[in-house]
């Protein structure tokens, strides 16, 4: 099983978290695979399905925002509109046999624009989902969104939906403000996961909450 579970925060930071786990064709399985990373200075990728074409999406999007110069903040919502449609032909072009482990990807980010209204810069997640992985934006504050098979769990869903206010109040008087929303969010998908215990979630997510 795969889950990777984000929200954008009113603080300037968005938050991502996601099990270890990778499952082969055989049905063995093993906790060995980090399925966030940094794509730039300000931006984060989470990926979800085949392992390989995830790769090659998150190498292919860092590439891509390499080319912006030096000096340079890309705006995670512009810079995920024009890039997308690589992520399809990607896709498109890649073998059947990754194709069919299916491939779905997370796009943190922080804009270097202010919100309205709130002294911190805006931050964005946005989900594209193979085929056409056209991005959707997560709107507001009071939602996660998730990849993987994780969020086809009923039970799973329900945890992540309609009530993350509690994890903004995670971050009050606290001066490490992404830090302790991500926590808080890890935290409740541990205690989530550990009662229902599927086989194909990872250990060390169980065990003591530790997440990517």
């Amino acid at each position: 099983m795969t889950w990777v579970v984000g929200m954008p925060t009113p603080f300037g930071a968005a938050v991502a978290v996601s099990d270890v786990r990778v499952t082969w064709s055989d049905g063995t399985s093993a906790d060995c695979l980090r399925k966030v990373y940094p794509v730039h200075r300000n931006m984060a990728c989470g990926i979800s399905g085949s392992v390989e074409l995830g790769f090659h999406m998150l190498d292919d999007l860092a590439r891509y925002l390499a080319a912006i110069p030096v000096g340079c903040v890309p705006l995670p919502a512009v810079m995920t509109w024009r890039w997308w449609r690589r992520a399809r032909r990607i896709y498109a072009s890649a073998p059947a046999e990754h194709r069919c482990g299916g491939c779905s990807l997370m796009i943190l980010g922080v804009s270097p624009a202010l919100n309205k209204g709130i002294p911190w810069p805006r931050s964005y997640v946005a989900v594209l989902r193979a085929s056409s992985f056209q991005p959707e934006f997560l709107r507001g504050f009071n939602w996660c969104g998730s990849i993987g098979s994780g969020g086809g769990v009923e039970e799973y869903r329900k945890a992540i939906e309609g009530q993350n206010f509690s994890l903004l109040q995670a971050a009050v008087g606290s001066n490490r403000l992404g830090f302790e929303i991500a926590q808080a969010l890890g935290l409740r998908l541990h205690f989530t996961l550990r009662e229902r215990r599927d086989r194909g979630v990872s250990d060390d997510l169980l065990a003591d909450s530790r997440s990517n």
